[in-house]
């Protein structure tokens, strides 16, 4: 993390973050950012069936919906959504414990993608998106672990119904890809297109 201060000191130095997530303004301001948490309220529709354009769908909507509210930026926009791919099927937030009980043990022994999309957009409405997916291999799960982790409550809100930066961190065997992907920002992915942006 700490080879991308500079970039996203250097164009992200203060940013609108239109989202509810604690997990993305911790990685942000973990790089220096001061953020400013201004969520939106887009009901989520999974019209997609394939994760990396559904992702990608959903943090555009948030971004349009948040300059359609929002006429003038006072600060860079960042939007993001975080889903699932687990062989055919589209996963995102559990509403309830039972349904997040049935994401967990259905993850036991395998891997998933966990697919984050980000939106950027500038006060001069220069607009930038990315999209990343991380392989996620679970351990073998019994019920009794399952429902130890669920106690803890890291599943509410949570893509999956779990947390890698928390204490779910002890359900899996191995990442192959970037781990903020999997916290819900890719931020390697970002800074990619920081990189490439020169000077205004």
């Amino acid at each position: 993390m700490n080879k991308y201060k500079h970039l996203f000191q250097t164009y992200l130095p203060t940013l609108i973050l239109a989202s509810h997530s604690p997990a993305r303004k911790e990685l942000l301001e973990q790089l220096g950012c001061h953020v400013k948490v201004e969520p939106t309220n887009v009901e989520e529709l999974y019209n997609h069936q394939d994760g990396k354009a559904l992702a990608l769908s959903l943090a555009q909507q948030k971004r349009d919906f948040y300059l359609e509210h929002h006429k003038r930026l006072t600060y860079p926009l960042i939007t993001a959504d975080t889903i699932i791919q687990h062989g055919s099927r589209i996963i995102g937030k559990a509403s309830t414990i039972y349904e997040a009980y049935d994401q967990l043990a259905s993850f036991s022994g395998t891997e998933h993608s966990v697919i984050s999309a980000c939106t950027i957009t500038f006060c001069d409405k220069r607009m930038y998106h990315t999209v990343d997916s991380t392989t996620v291999y679970m351990k073998h799960l019994d019920k009794q672990t399952i429902l130890e982790y669920l106690n803890t409550g890291e599943w509410k809100g949570a893509a999956g119904s779990y947390r890698i930066q928390q204490k779910a961190s002890s359900l899996i065997d191995r990442i192959e890809g970037d781990i903020t992907t999997v916290v819900g920002l890719p931020i390697e992915a970002i800074s990619a297109i920081l990189s490439s942006l020169g000077s205004f």
